[in-house]
């Protein structure tokens, strides 16, 4: 059992670390290009347009807030029918 609980903890460790190392490669990356991007050449194509708008940060707030409940809606439903599940049936199966 202990070492059970060692590999598990490897594993998750190794995936946390995985996941941190890709959101700090897409960091690194975003930066690069919001940099060279949009003061280099979106700037310019956009300063063309006659019209212009304001954004709020509202709208962007309520487009993740609407993302993170249907996730959270589709990871709760997933996670309640296979808690519901007869194990019994999962193990005949296999």
């Amino acid at each position: 059992m202990n070492r059970l609980t060692d590999n598990l903890i490897k594993i998750l460790s190794l995936g946390i670390g995985l996941a941190i190392g890709i959101v700090l490669i897409a960091k690194v990356c975003f930066e690069l290009s919001y940099d060279s991007f949009y003061k280099d050449v979106a700037r310019e194509w956009i300063e063309q347009f006659a019209f212009r708008i304001t954004l709020s940060p509202w709208y962007f707030i309520g487009a993740a807030a609407i993302v993170l409940a249907v996730v959270s809606l589709v990871i709760g439903l997933s996670s309640w029918r296979i808690a519901r599940m007869n194990p019994v049936k999962s193990l005949r199966d296999n």
